[in-house]
Order: C-alpha cells, then sequence, then structure tokens
C-alpha cells in the first residue's frame, strides 16, 4: 500500500536526513484515513510534542512535472517528509500549531478534528514527561 510504504521511508529516513532529522525522537507513526500518514515526536527546537499530519494531496512538486495531485514514489515522498518537514524547524508554523488533549502540538494537513493518538501507554506517558519537563501551556 502507497501509503505505509511513504510512511516507512518517513520514519527510517530519519535516520540519514539531510537535515535535522536524525536528532527527531518519533514518538509513534501510523496513516489515518488510509491516505495521510501521521506522526508523533520530539523536535530538538521545540518545547513540547509534536504532531504532524501529512497529506500528498497538496505537494505540488511532485514526480509528474509540477502539477498537484498524488506524488508516484511513496519512498521520495516519506524522505521528503523526513527531511523538509519533520527536519526542518517550524518557523512561523509555531503561530498556527493546534493543542490536543493530551498536549500534542499539531500542523501540517489537519481536519476540524485533530487526529486521535494511538491507544499507547508509553506514548501518554512521554507525553505527559514532556509536558511536566517544559509546562507547556498553549
Amino acid at each position: 500500500m502507497w501509503s505505509h510504504a511513504a510512511l516507512y521511508a518517513a520514519v527510517t529516513g530519519l535516520a540519514h536526513s539531510c537535515t535535522e532529522g536524525e536528532t527527531v525522537e518519533m514518538l509513534a507513526a501510523w496513516v489515518d484515513d488510509a491516505e495521510c500518514l501521521c506522526f508523533v515526536y520530539r523536535y530538538p527546537y521545540f518545547d513540547g510534542v509534536l504532531g504532524l499530519r501529512r497529506s500528498d494531496d497538496d505537494d505540488d512538486d511532485d514526480d509528474d512535472g509540477g502539477e498537484s495531485g498524488a506524488v508516484a514514489d511513496p519512498r521520495s515522498f516519506g524522505q521528503d517528509v523526513a527531511d523538509f518537514d519533520i527536519g526542518e524547524p517550524l518557523g512561523t508554523v509555531v503561530d498556527r500549531l493546534r493543542v490536543d488533549a493530551a498536549g500534542v502540538h499539531w500542523w501540517g494537513d489537519l481536519d476540524e478534528a485533530l487526529p486521535p493518538l494511538p491507544d499507547s501507554a508509553r506514548l501518554r506517558q512521554v507525553i505527559a514527561d514532556a509536558r511536566g519537563q517544559w509546562n507547556v501551556t498553549r
């Protein structure tokens, strides 16, 4: 499946990212709605836990000659997400972060309802620890 291959490429691509990707701590990654990739992670230059929901639908620099639409190669798309979404500083995105009930700061291709987190005791504990450590109140 395309989305699972892209997810795998993004997560494994962090280790050899051309940006800050190798410094990211990936906490969870999953496919949402069979089309979107979701990541929950810690970025070294952000005090808190970040969530990214990414779809290929808005990628204008795809392999189809610049036309918008789905990217043909999931490995390239996943590596781009690792390098240029997860591995890059947030910049002005920080002004548009949306925080869920668990304290995850979400960005990317979001619906009105934020993505539900996987049911994981470890993930809940890591998020709680991060909130306590940095006292995030956004």
